[in-house]
């Protein structure tokens, strides 16, 4: 390699890492924004026989269905979340029987609601003394939902273009570099709406079930059970189950045998009847690595990373896929 191409790739590497620096506290943000813009592609074309301005209308679309309602939906939780510890710090909420019933059973004291109490006057303490981290927070919170929109909106009117233009690197086979599209593409939709919407559709279902038992405090937990039902094998069962057998401990036999019911026989059969219409079994992920993509999506990118850390298993299983098949190709 002579010195021209050594510094053009020095270069190049250099201006690459300021770039993802710059970038990267705004990174789910962006995969976010190029995940709708990839959804909401169909509904682009559809638009765009009638009129040339889809991905402007789109972004209002997004707004208005998604951004607006996510907010009174955040504005909501962290309302019945203030309830909830107001509650129990007051004795509203009453965990004696639970903790006289748990040492029944394991033989040793719990204290369920002092420990609780005492989580709650930590987390409480914690939040009144880190004001400026919470300003700081919600300021890069709005940054990131404007470079959200504007990112789906680009890729919305360019993405065909940018597509296009990443064929000419040349970096593999062009047939290769389909397939991988196509597989990318599968896989990602396969994780939206095999996973993603089952677990909000599973989450809202169950939230009926608390409000028909007669819970408050229902958009917090309905939220809760949306962001578990992501989790497979367990999902929205670790908040219904557990509120059930706390309805029963205290007396509420019926209600609390009404919910735990209602979860095992609908809650339960939401995900068995949605998922076989939504799921592409060739391009679904293995439970393991949509756990592994929701926890460690949430670590890296806060709370988007719910969405973004299963589609980018999704996009890696892709790419493995395309190199374990045509191995020899890329000699």
């Amino acid at each position: 390699m002579n010195r021209k191409k050594a510094f053009l790739f020095l270069a190049m590497g250099l201006v690459g890492v300021l770039c993802f620096m710059m970038i990267s506290p705004f990174l789910g943000y962006l995969l976010t924004g190029g995940i709708l813009a990839f959804m909401l592609h169909p509904l682009k074309n559809w638009i765009d026989q009638y009129s040339n301005r889809s991905s402007a209308l789109l972004m209002v679309f997004t707004v208005l269905m998604a951004v607006l309602p996510l907010l009174l939906v955040a504005g909501a939780v962290a309302n019945d979340a203030s309830d909830i510890v107001r509650s129990i710090e007051s004795g509203n909420i009453s965990l004696d029987v639970v903790d006289r019933k748990l040492t029944e059973l394991i033989g040793q004291e719990v204290h369920l609601e002092e420990r609780l109490e005492s989580s709650m006057k930590t987390i409480g303490s914690t939040v009144l003394s880190s004001t400026s981290q919470i300003a700081d927070m919600a300021s890069n919170f709005l940054i990131g939902l404007s470079l959200l929109l504007f990112t789906q909106y680009y890729l919305l009117k360019e993405g065909r273009g940018l597509v296009e233009w990443s064929k000419k690197l040349d970096l593999m086979p062009t047939g290769l570099q389909e397939e991988l599209y196509s597989k990318t593409a599968r896989t990602t939709r396969t994780v939206i709406k095999g996973h993603v919407i089952t677990a909000a559709v599973s989450g809202l279902v169950a939230g009926i079930g608390l409000f028909l038992a007669g819970f408050s405090n229902i958009v917090f937990w309905t939220f809760l059970m949306m962001v578990f039902g992501l989790i497979p094998l367990v999902g929205t069962a670790l908040i219904w189950v557990p509120a059930g057998l706390y309805m029963v401990l205290n007396g509420q036999v019926y209600a609390g045998g009404f919910l735990l019911g209602y979860g095992a026989a609908v809650v339960s059969s939401v995900d068995n009847f949605l998922r076989p219409f939504l799921v592409d079994e060739s391009a679904d992920l293995h439970p393991l690595f949509i756990i592994l993509g929701v926890i460690g999506g949430i670590g890296v990118f806060g709370p988007i990373g719910v969405f973004v850390g299963p589609v980018l298993f999704g996009v890696a299983k892709s790419l493995l896929t395309i190199y374990i098949e045509h191995y020899d190709e890329f000699q």
